[in-house]
């Protein structure tokens, strides 16, 4: 049995000299295209990040509209804010639910309405709304904030207060007295 060289794809193609140096030209001039297109995209990118920079330096920050107490008033002394607190948010079943704890400090019966965001990791997922009604003075309770949602279930689930308002509900109930 001879040792032969296994067969290739047909039989060994004789490239004259000529061909080989039409080749390397057309290698060469490709290789050149590829390495101006390269630099026109870095040059471009470079042009888009500069734009991006000077349109962010020049625009005007979005402010959130606030509205600030009035001095001497129940929300100067004692902000809505100190009188809610979220206990835990879940999601389940295509819902999110965030459980609050209101504790009326105020020496008046109160309305509260809390607004509460979900996020998953950095991503609004959904937004819910709880509220009380009628909460008495120095009176506490937990309300639930629900929202369905249709999106699958969140890898990072967190809730915040986006908004909470406080205002005067019924007079504080007192007892019949007889004279």
């Amino acid at each position: 049995m001879s040792q032969s060289p296994p067969p290739l794809m047909g039989p060994h193609r004789v490239v004259s000299d000529d061909a080989m140096r039409r080749w390397r030209k057309r290698r060469r001039r490709l290789r050149r295209r590829l390495r101006q297109a390269g630099d026109l995209a870095l040059v471009g990118l470079v042009l888009l990040a500069i734009v991006f920079a000077v349109h962010r330096r020049h625009s005007k920050p979005q402010k959130a509209t606030t509205t600030t107490a009035q001095p001497g008033s129940l929300n100067a002394i004692h902000p809505p804010a100190a009188d809610v607190v979220i206990r835990g948010c879940v999601y389940a079943n295509f819902a999110v639910h965030g459980s609050i704890y209101v504790y009326n400090h105020s020496g008046q019966t109160q309305n509260y309405y809390v607004e509460l965001a979900f996020k998953n990791g950095a991503r609004k997922y959904a937004d819910a709304v709880a509220k009380t009604e009628d909460l008495a003075p120095n009176a506490h309770v937990i309300i639930s904030a629900y929202a369905g949602v249709r999106a699958a279930a969140p890898k990072h689930l967190t809730c915040k207060i986006s908004s909470i308002e406080r205002f005067g509900g019924a007079p504080p109930r007192t007892s019949p007295t007889t004279t």
